[in-house]
């Protein structure tokens, strides 16, 4: 078995689900050390015909169907050493080895986790419209930097999400007591038991500059009313008629950049597979 789980969420989100696995695949520079499986939902029988479009082109990826949240999951991370966490409009943006991530994790049994969503680039907090203070980075092997989450501001502060970071599994699992019925609730519930780890694993590692980030221009569940699409936006069908009439999201385009922080709102660039030709679209702005 491989040493690392990288589990994907997904609803009504095949366009963006296509982006995540093919800028992860882009990125990951051993993905021979990571098997890759999503769980995913739909609305109707038109997202789930696109589901299966996915199904059918990526056959090295364990696609579920999501029934029982909670159960899956738990099945679905069982035997493995880490799990890395990661959502449907997830875009990778540089390049990155798993398994120099694990090893870094290994090497430092009080950090907690692995964020590949942070970095010295993150100086604001989406959720909150806020600016963020930087902590304290102190230097590690390949580039990573670790600091005191404790004692960090907004997303610094936040240890144990689900968007983007690598963790043990047995750290998971010891947490993992009530249901949860989706990835929003999963993400509360893991938050809700961060100070189990407070004193012992009060360390986050991540790199330099953020491997990836969170393009929130659409919001597919009602768990939470959450921030997204206030500069760009695509709501789920839109994005569901072009992916089924050959429209893919091209990420190499996303190759290099810097987000300002977890989450940003950017512009989508769409190419179609059969004409090879590299489209961008300007998308409704809200003011």
């Amino acid at each position: 078995m491989k040493p690392v789980v990288g589990l994907l969420f997904s609803k009504d989100r095949a366009m963006q689900l296509d982006a995540t696995i093919r800028s992860l695949y882009l990125h990951c520079q051993d993905i021979e050390n990571m098997d890759v499986k999503v769980i995913w939902t739909t609305s109707d029988s038109r997202h789930e015909e696109t589901y299966q479009t996915l199904v059918s082109t990526y056959a090295e990826i364990e696609f579920i169907s999501q029934v029982n949240f909670d159960s899956q999951l738990l099945a679905s991370i069982a035997g493995y050493e880490f799990v890395l966490f990661l959502v449907d409009d997830n875009i990778f943006v540089r390049d990155f080895s798993i398994y120099n991530i694990i090893m870094s994790l290994s090497e430092n049994p009080r950090a907690l986790g692995f964020s590949l969503r942070l970095g010295t680039n993150t100086n604001y907090c989406y959720a909150l419209r806020l600016e963020q203070q930087l902590p304290t980075f102190m230097s590690m092997d390949h580039g990573f930097l670790k600091f005191d989450w404790p004692s960090a501001q907004y997303d610094f502060g936040y240890p144990l999400e689900v968007s983007s970071s690598v963790y043990r599994t047995q750290d998971i699992n010891a947490i993992l007591h009530d249901s949860f019925a989706n990835p929003n609730l999963l993400e509360a519930h893991l938050n809700n038991h961060e100070i189990a780890f407070e004193h012992l694993k009060n360390f986050l590692l991540c790199n330099q500059y953020s491997y990836t980030f969170c393009n929130p221009v659409n919001k597919v569940q009602s768990t939470y009313n959450n921030r997204v699409g206030e500069i760009f936006n695509y709501s789920p069908d839109e994005l569901r008629e072009m992916f089924a009439k050959g429209y893919r999201i091209n990420v190499e385009k996303y190759s290099g950049f810097i987000p300002n922080g977890c989450h940003q709102e950017v512009e989508l660039n769409f190419f179609t597979e059969s004409e090879g030709i590299t489209l961008s679209r300007v998308p409704s702005k809200n003011n």
